[in-house]
């Protein structure tokens, strides 16, 4: 018994655990509903087997019920709908044994000795037991009756009861009447019964009309039931020798399941494995295998598109990067070289009453600041250029890593913002601006002595040509600007000629590695995501691996208990 309880909870346990990571819900619910009827037949191989009466509201099932349990155990009348519960009915001794938590695992047993009395619907997991003190023939002993909730009513947790309890049963009644045999819900109930191979008795109750029980009886030939069929007239319309027969012939068909009652519960235990078997190598592991193949190719794909976007990462971002780091190097070469200037200092004690003056005339005409320059333009119209660039390279990955991982579209949460790729470029630029200065000390401390004293002799022609504008013009604002301006290419063609070609050529091989590993770092950095996004999904399917090997057990187990 503990091995089929330990069975049941290990089988249960990795039903439960796929239902976040294997989209379907229906199947594993179907599942969960097969161990929980399995449970049922396990806990009692043997006995009891129930009888589950079901049927659309007003049909006359807790009126059948009564008079099997020869009192009013169920309440029956003109409310609609009358049993909102189950109400299981048996002899005394066999109520004793279904008081367990081991029967029909999901309800609570409560005890109902004066017959079930619904004040008002009660929670959806309570579960009457009343005895059948007298009942008026001869009851078999290993029987118990369902009296089930209506399936058609506006409450639509009674469907759901009556449901589940003729899946649990070992035999069904179905009860229906005059006005609501050709019902969906009725044929809806009908056509799922016939497929589960259970004997099977319907009552057409409260009849009226021959008409209707010949119309009924063509149907049911048409859908092909062959289960037999009790016609019930109308309490009012017959008298009591005809309804008396009518019952007889009830429990007649009953007394003869009772004869067979081990042979039912051992058939309704193999249905139940066979159920369960079906609905996991049918419904569950393909799609499970099917999952964890998508997920591997899907791993395969994503290495495939991260090693194509690491090979020439510098190929996917639309920049001319080695050209412009060159073009820095040069400017930044100058400024190193013009901070060693021996005549700044005092270039810059000669012009300062002259740029006192120049300030002056800027404020007096509403020009406090100095206009942005064309390079400043420059430069921030090429930071903001590689931005977007950065940002449609990096996009561009994430749709082809979301085509690899099988997913019909970038996903939140894998791909990177617009605001996380651009503070990537600007971090990367920060990162290249002092990797720059770097290479520019490492440079400009292997320079020759002759060539710092070439660009010394530009700086004192400078500070000569300076000082002369100064004096002839008395002092004229802008005069060092225009100055600086005039050779200005002349100290830039200088400093490009302080290094030579070979040098350039290395430090731009240099940096164009390192701007390749920089994009690398980001196009990677994505594709892990998807990786460990692929890996944690296929990690939780790891959990369904058991899932063959319990049916398999569970299914030996059932063959020593029902042979």
């Amino acid at each position: 018994m503990a091995e089929r309880e330990a069975l049941i909870v290990a089988m249960r346990s990795t039903v439960g655990s796929l239902a976040g990571v294997l989209e379907a819900d229906s199947a594993l619910a179907e599942a969960g509903l097969g161990l929980a009827e399995l449970a049922d037949r396990l806990a009692y191989p043997e006995e009891p087997w129930l009888v589950a009466v079901c049927g659309p509201t007003g049909a006359g099932k807790s009126h059948l019920v009564n008079y099997l349990a020869g009192g009013a155990v169920s309440p029956s009348g003109y409310r609609r709908p009358s049993t909102v519960a189950p109400v299981v009915v048996g002899p005394v001794g066999r109520l004793d044994r279904l008081r367990g938590p081991d029967f029909l695992p999901g309800y609570r047993p409560v005890e109902a000795p004066d017959g079930v009395v619904f004040d008002e619907a009660p929670g959806g997991d309570r579960l009457y037991l009343a005895p059948a003190a007298a009942p008026p023939w001869d009851w078999p002993a290993e029987m118990a009756l369902i009296d089930t909730p209506d399936f058609d009513s506006v409450r639509a947790e009674n469907e759901a009861q009556a449901r589940d309890m003729a899946r649990r049963a070992d035999a069904i009644i179905l009860v229906t009447h005059q006005a609501k045999y050709a019902d969906q819900s009725t044929w809806d109930f009908l056509t799922a019964e016939t497929r589960s191979d259970r004997p099977l008795l319907i009552i057409l109750n409260r009849v009226t009309a021959t008409a209707a029980v010949t119309d009924f009886q063509d149907r049911l030939r048409a859908a092909g039931v062959t289960a037999p069929v009790l016609v019930w007239p109308e309490e009012v319309a017959v008298g009591q020798v005809a309804l008396n027969v009518a019952r007889l012939e009830l429990t007649a068909w009953l007394s003869d399941l009772g004869r067979r009652g081990r042979e039912l519960v051992a058939a309704s235990g193999r249905r139940a494995v066979g159920r369960l078997g079906r609905v996991v190598r049918e419904e569950l592991l393909p799609p499970l295998r099917r999952r964890e193949e998508s997920l591997t190719a899907g791993q395969a794909g994503v290495r495939r598109v991260i090693r194509e976007w690491l090979e020439r990462p510098q190929d996917r971002v639309a920049l001319n990067l080695p050209g412009e780091t060159r073009e820095a190097l040069l400017k930044n070469l100058g400024e190193m070289v013009s901070r060693s200037d021996l005549w700044a200092k005092p270039r810059r004690w000669l012009a300062l009453p002259w740029a006192a003056v120049e300030s002056g005339i800027k404020r007096l005409l509403g020009k406090d600041e100095a206009p942005v320059g064309a390079e400043t333009k420059l430069a921030d119209s090429l930071a903001e250029a590689g931005r977007e660039a950065l940002v449609t390279a990096v996009r561009s990955q994430a749709r082809a890593l979301a085509e690899a991982a099988g997913r019909s579209s970038p996903q939140p949460g894998l791909d990177y913002s617009t605001d996380e790729i651009r503070e990537f470029y600007d971090q990367m630029s920060t990162r290249m601006d002092v990797w720059l200065k770097e290479e520019m000390e490492r440079l400009l401390a292997g320079l020759p002595l002759g060539q710092k004293a070439a660009f010394y002799f530009v700086q004192v022609m400078h500070l000569g040509l300076v000082a002369g504008l100064v004096v002839h013009t008395g002092g004229l604002p802008g005069t060092e600007t225009l100055v600086g301006g005039a050779l200005g290419p002349v100290i830039s063609k200088l400093t490009g000629a302080l290094i030579s070609r070979e040098n350039l050529a290395a430090f731009e091989e240099r940096a164009a590695a390192r701007h390749q590993w920089e994009l690398a770092a980001v196009f990677q950095n994505q594709g892990r995501r998807y990786q460990d996004r692929l890996e944690e999904e296929l990690a939780g399917l790891a959990v369904g691996r058991p899932l063959e090997s319990e049916l398999a057990a569970l299914e030996d187990e059932a063959g020593r208990v029902w042979p």
